[in-house]
């Protein structure tokens, strides 16, 4: 086995097609969703017909290259140039370029770029992973195409996240389970996991300001239960009190509607497991969408709060 590395590309963010169809690349991050809470900054700058939120509806449902949604993750993105040799298996271990043990690879894409007559097979031992991907990768060099086969240069492309590395990471792989299911078309089961994403931290950002600006007695006063700290009260009521209170942008009126939505279809997943009318793509990704600009926005207070 011989690892023939050509080149590699890791550009700092993942960068992906704008599904408005104007030609540009968009990148998605921390930074992204900041600028659109503070500022109004369209995702796309020729698109602005297309709303901050239409454009990430469209970015899901499009799934360009079948990753563009993990975009939204802070996701990251490698490309490796190799040359494929006839009748040599290629091995290359992701470890060695940077992709951390701890990450998850959330897509693979292998793309000939000349015509050198080899296609790549993945291999596999005796039982193929199903919905995950090694470390290391092993490519048999088939012979396909009816030429004389000689080495073939292969542009393999990795799509990784490192959950682990962030601060509430648990939130940040419910947001992945949803999406998965989403380009699954598992519609039903991104619901709870969207849900999860937004209620947990929402419920810790309310609670913690409350602790960090009111008395200790005014705390207990009036917030005595669990009940004093649910979903509808919180994203109604605590929250625009917030940030109100501390002058920060609120949350716009579609996204807050769709947030109540949500909890409202994770409430009849929830207790009879499945929602009364059937999830069509269309709405999930409404639900989605708003999910991910409803738990950026989350991140976005604590961090100006500083709870």
């Amino acid at each position: 086995m011989r690892a023939k590395i050509e080149k590699t590309i890791k550009p700092p963010s993942m960068m992906i097609r704008c599904p408005g169809n104007c030609g540009s690349t968009l990148t998605i991050n921390s930074l992204t969703f900041e600028k659109y809470f503070e500022i109004k900054k369209d995702l796309c700058e020729i698109c602005s017909h297309l709303s901050f939120y239409e454009l990430l509806k469209l970015i899901l449902e499009e799934n360009f290259m079948n990753n563009a949604a993990y975009a939204i993750l802070d996701a990251q993105q490698i490309v490796i140039l190799i040359n494929l040799t006839p009748k040599e298996i290629f091995e290359l271990n992701v470890r060695d370029f940077g992709i951390p043990e701890n990450s998850k690879i959330l897509h693979m894409n292998f793309c000939g770029q000349n015509a050198g007559g080899l296609h790549p097979l993945l291999l596999h031992g005796n039982e193929p992973a199903r919905h995950s991907f090694d470390h290391i990768i092993r490519l048999y060099p088939a012979e396909f195409i009816n030429r004389n086969k000689e080495e073939t240069k292969i542009a393999i492309m990795i799509t990784w996240v490192n959950l682990t590395s962030k601060e509430d990471g648990y939130l940040w792989d419910s947001l992945l389970i949803a999406i998965e299911n989403f380009i699954a078309n598992k519609y039903t089961q991104c619901i709870l996991p969207a849900n999860i994403c937004v209620e947990a931290k929402m419920r810790s950002v309310v609670e913690n300001y409350f602790k960090k600006n009111y008395a200790d007695k005014y705390f207990k006063k009036y917030c005595k239960n669990d009940h004093d700290f649910g979903y509808h009260q919180c994203l109604n009521h605590l929250l625009p009190l917030i940030v109100s209170e501390a002058k920060l942008p609120s949350l716009e009126p579609d996204i807050h509607s769709l947030l109540n939505e949500l909890k409202e279809k994770r409430n009849k997943v929830g207790h009879r497991g499945k929602t009364k009318d059937e999830l069509s793509k269309c709405k999930t990704s409404e639900y989605l969408s708003a999910a991910i600009i409803g738990f950026s926005y989350l991140r976005y207070i604590e961090k100006k709060l500083k709870l």
